[in-house]
């Protein structure tokens, strides 16, 4: 009987010798490709972990943990403004960097990664993942939607929307005094969401049966993050057999149909909704016959990209300032007595007075500091022909970004970073260091958020009438902010806490 590990090919031949062989020289490789990375790469002159020059691998193993940010945070503490935090990426905490990686140039905008943006199931693009060129024709689209007209003119339907999530916390008062602030939050910024892009609410305060958009929303989100990895490796076959039956990718499928279904029956009322309101879609309809306009699949992914970036951030801004007044007690009071000195009834309470309320404004300011709603990175690439970055030259291909989360906490930046102090955007000159510069909540560049007046608007107005209407007691649920997973944005645990209706407020 022939020996069955030795294959007759002229000569005896091992299949053990030959895997051994096989597996050595992989291993010489990969070992080889480490020490050029560490040593001889271009971008070897910059400080950074090790493990991280070496190879991508721990850069994508924190992404998958959903502790990126505080991660990259720790490596710039140690390392210093510019890190490499990957073979072939830097991350930069310098205000200088905002305006060089997301600021216009002669020759364009630093271009998005198709390994972390990519054409979705329908076979076409959102804003989030547009190139330059076409992300125009989505902005043009979009901007006149978030005018300060347009802001002024869909103030009541904000406010209805804040409304209602008061009456439905003080109902709950009435049996219990125990609510999860998060879930309410998340239900009452979708309603509003879905309003505002295709008049259509999920009515997620009024019904248990319509949460499901929040929980596609989220998974989708996490999914997205999780997806990153395999597309760098180019394994995204194999990452989407072996996640098939996932329930994140499952629910990021079921978003993206689900918009899909909700925005074609909305273009088919035209340029006004039934009810004849103005919402996103309105816009889109007047871009016909005026060129560059977008395609039903843009428009899909535009207004699924909007549900994302338009409520997930908007709720973080405002359970993560309650979550730090339960921790900043003195804070919390004097936040309490400017808005219930301001107002005499929850009647009084509009988008215009809030603005002027200095401490309201400061304690969002200080929210978005030390809690930044999108606390990972935004890598771009280095166009070809390099740049001179932070007075460095960047050879052309080279990732690069801006971490707000280790900006944000940096003593290059911020004195006292760790500590929540809404005083230092009233009197920063109190502060030894207050690098306000280096502060871009809603980035910059030709692609910062075009919904920035709207989120300040809901923001302000959610916050200011639940502490109207409301004695926040205490915070049940302990946690830290930041020791939740983030993938792009927080993945938020349930926060519950005692609330007491004021009579006050009646």
């Amino acid at each position: 009987m022939p020996n069955i590990s030795v294959f007759q090919f002229g000569s005896s031949f091992s299949w053990t010798h030959f895997s051994i062989t096989v597996l050595g020289s992989v291993f010489l490789c990969l070992v080889s490709l480490a020490v050029y990375n560490v040593y001889l790469h271009p971008l070897a002159k910059f400080p950074g972990p090790r493990l991280w020059t070496a190879s991508s691998i721990p850069y994508f193993r924190a992404l998958l943990s959903g502790n990126f940010a505080t991660t990259i945070n720790d490596i710039h503490a140690r390392y210093g403004p510019v890190v490499r935090v990957a073979p072939d990426e830097l991350s930069y905490i310098d205000e200088e960097a905002w305006r060089a990686i997301y600021g216009y140039h002669s020759g364009g905008c630093f271009p998005k990664s198709l390994k972390w943006f990519q054409p979705r199931g329908n076979g076409e693009v959102g804003i989030f993942a547009a190139s330059a060129k076409d992300h125009g024709r989505f902005r043009r689209a979009f901007a006149p939607a978030f005018t300060k007209k347009m802001l002024h003119e869909h103030e009541p339907l904000i406010m209805a929307t804040t409304n209602l999530f008061i009456e439905k916390l003080a109902s709950k008062t009435v049996k219990k005094r125990l609510v999860d602030i998060c879930e309410w939050m998340e239900y009452a910024i979708f309603d509003f969401a879905g309003e505002f892009a295709f008049s259509r609410s999920f009515r997620c305060l009024e019904r248990e049966d319509n949460r499901f958009a929040i929980q596609m929303v989220q998974s989708s989100v996490h999914a997205f993050a999780r997806v990153v990895p395999a597309r760098a490796f180019g394994l995204l076959w194999l990452w989407k057999l072996v996640n098939a039956r996932d329930p994140q990718w499952a629910n990021r499928v079921k978003f993206e149909k689900t918009v899909r279904e909700y925005t074609q029956e909305r273009l088919q009322n035209g340029e006004l909704s039934r009810t004849g309101k103005e919402d996103l879609v309105t816009w889109i309809c007047r871009r016909t016959g005026k060129g560059g306009e977008l395609s039903k699949g843009e428009v899909a992914n535009a207004l699924a990209d909007f549900l994302v970036a338009g409520t997930e951030t908007v709720a973080s801004v405002v359970i993560a300032t309650v979550h730090h007044l339960f921790k900043n007690p003195g804070v919390k009071a004097k936040l309490e007595n400017e808005i219930r000195s301001a107002f005499g009834a929850d009647a009084e309470i509009t988008a215009k007075t809030l603005s002027d309320l200095p401490y309201l404004n400061a304690c969002i300011n200080e929210t978005m500091r030390i809690a930044p709603t999108l606390p990972n990175v935004l890598p771009r690439i280095v166009p070809n022909k390099g740049t001179q970055l932070c007075g460095e030259w960047i050879p052309g291909g080279t990732f690069v970004s801006f971490s707000q989360f280790a900006a944000y906490h940096s003593s290059r930046n911020f004195s006292s970073p760790e500590s929540y102090l809404p005083a230092r955007w009233i009197d920063p000159v109190k502060m030894e260091t207050h690098n306000s510069d280096v502060f871009n909540p809603f980035s910059t560049g030709p692609r910062s958020c075009v919904g920035e007046e709207f989120a300040w608007t809901e923001v302000r107005l959610f916050l200011a009438k639940l502490l109207f209407n409301f004695d926040l007691v205490r915070q049940i649920s302990q946690f830290e902010w930041e020791d939740q997973e983030a993938y792009f944005i927080y993945k938020k645990k349930p926060m519950v806490i005692e609330i007491k209706e004021r009579r006050a407020s009646k």
